[in-house]
């Protein structure tokens, strides 16, 4: 059975353009509508997905220009730093991945946020904290 992604919105807010920081929402709710072949009723279910990682963009993510990390170190435990040029002519693009799902969120960052930074607290971590500023 095929699955569509028929609506997903964020179970936690994060108001990007409120603030000068931004994170990405600590889980999304997704619902499944199944395309269902004739004769049969589609019987859509949600579920909900935490947090896993963030890939950052220079412009539009169908450039494919994924940033890499200007800071990656692993000292017990794993930190990833992203730097991002004040006065930027581009938007930097975030999108925000969640576990056992397909479905992402997407956001252009305020222009004043000029870094984010994810630790993974232990190897055993499945998602980390992130925090842009």
């Amino acid at each position: 059975m095929r699955r569509l992604l028929g609506l997903a919105f964020v179970v936690a807010l994060a108001s990007p353009a409120a603030a000068e920081e931004w994170s990405c929402p600590g889980s999304l709710l997704t619902v499944d509508q199944p395309a269902a072949p004739e004769g049969y009723t589609p019987q859509p279910a949600e579920s909900t997905h935490g947090f896993r990682y963030v890939s950052f963009f220079d412009g539009p993510p169908a450039n494919e220009i994924e940033l890499a990390p200007s800071e990656d170190r692993n000292e017990g435990r794993t930190l990833q730093v992203w730097a991002f040029e004040p006065g930027r002519q581009q938007p930097i693009t975030a999108i925000c991945r969640y576990q056992d799902t397909n479905a992402t969120i997407s956001i252009d960052l305020a222009p004043a946020i000029t870094s984010c930074t994810a630790v993974w607290a232990s190897e055993e971590a499945t998602a980390p904290s992130l925090a842009c500023k």
